[in-house]
């Protein structure tokens, strides 16, 4: 579901604090393709991408630039990633704006 849909389903009030909250915290296809090409051996973008885990991984093995052929690879999925997580977190907004204020 999308946000805009997800807006629909609230309250005006609460689609000011969702409107706030969403676009304080989503992430940036821009930035996150350029994180990718740049910093994508070190693992930068999954960093960006809250996937803590697998930038530490990309971070401990960018010796053996294994990371940065993957990086490359991932140059083509990386907006796709970028919507996921941006509906992932409009998800979880709008369930905390729903929870703390009347309807």
């Amino acid at each position: 579901m999308d946000p805009i849909r997800r807006m629909q389903e609230m309250t005006d009030s609460q689609r000011t604090i969702f409107q706030s909250e969403f676009n304080q915290t989503r992430k940036h296809q821009t930035t996150a393709f350029f994180l990718t090409l740049f910093l994508g051996g070190i693992g930068a973008h999954r960093f960006y991408l809250d996937e803590t885990a697998l930038g530490l991984v990309y971070l401990v093995f960018c010796w053996t630039f294994i990371p940065v052929v993957i990086s490359l690879f991932e140059l083509l999925l990386i907006a796709k990633r970028v919507d996921r997580y941006n509906t992932q977190l409009a998800d979880e907004v709008a369930l905390r704006v729903k929870a703390m204020t009347p309807a």
